[in-house]
């Protein structure tokens, strides 16, 4: 280091700011389905909420990564989502490791455990009712294709277009995203 700042050898040179590295990583994926890419912002977002945009990439430790599981836990976001999310940002630390941004990756010890959550709730007519009475028309329409229309939320209900639907015939054709790479699952 001293040999560096006498202008004898080069220096490190730092690794890029959290909030432009991240920007740069889950725009480049332009093939993904639009509710994956959504949820790679929603952790991005956190990461920079947490971190700051300005954070340099290379000073965030594995203690770190354990406080942001703390941070999301204090958003009071169910323990799946919690999970999912810390699972995201080890994949884009692991990307700064392959891209040779950083030597490290904080969230390496990040689980790929499924987390279930055990306190699921049936949903109701009347509560769904309730829900629709309240709702603006574009969730409206969401709760209604998931409660009524059997459609996963969010991502059959928003892949669906209206080419899909065939008022004439009563008929809506429902791809499945979650399943159309799996062998006969289009």
């Amino acid at each position: 280091m001293r040999l560096a700042n006498l202008g004898i050898i080069g220096g490190k040179e730092a690794s890029p700011p959290l909030g432009k590295f991240l920007r740069n990583y889950v725009s480049q994926w332009t093939d993904m389905k639009a509710a994956t890419s959504e949820i790679w912002r929603h952790t991005a977002r956190n990461l920079n909420d947490h971190f700051g945009k300005n954070r340099d990439l290379a000073t965030i430790t594995p203690g770190d990564a354990d406080d942001f599981k703390q941070y999301l836990n204090g958003l009071k976001l169910a323990k799946t989502t919690v999970s999912k999310r810390r699972q995201f940002a080890r994949s884009f630390f692991r990307a700064a490791v392959w891209r040779r941004i950083i030597t490290e990756n904080p969230f390496a010890d990040v689980s790929q455990q499924w987390v279930c959550n055990r306190k699921r709730h049936f949903v109701s007519r009347e509560e769904t009712e309730r829900l629709l009475e309240v709702a603006d028309p574009t969730f409206r329409v969401i709760i209604a294709l998931g409660r009524y229309g059997a459609l996963r939320v969010p991502c059959e209900a928003l892949s669906l277009r209206w080419d899909d639907v065939d008022l004439a015939s009563g008929r809506m054709t429902v791809s499945s995203p979650k399943t159309e790479h799996h062998q006969g699952g289009d």
